[in-house]
């Protein structure tokens, strides 16, 4: 399997994908780069949408079902 990066996935209280182990997680859903908002519970990390003036994406919410059509 080569290097396969292994993290473990933090999700809301409303069972919805919300940071990784490691960090802030960003997805690429659709051709845009998307990270968990804050409401869901993650960490208002350094890397977080809107400290770069949206550069890097957008906030939406992630399910566990996104990341299988990753």
């Amino acid at each position: 399997m080569g290097n396969l990066l292994k993290l473990a996935l933090s999700f809301s209280r409303a069972g919805r994908v919300a940071e990784t182990s490691a960090g802030t997680l960003f997805v690429l859903l659709n051709g845009t780069w998307v990270t968990p908002p804050v409401s869901e519970g993650t960490l208002p990390g350094n890397r977080r949408v809107g400290r770069d003036g949206g550069r890097t994406g957008r906030e939406a919410v992630v399910t566990l079902d996104d990341l299988r059509t990753v």
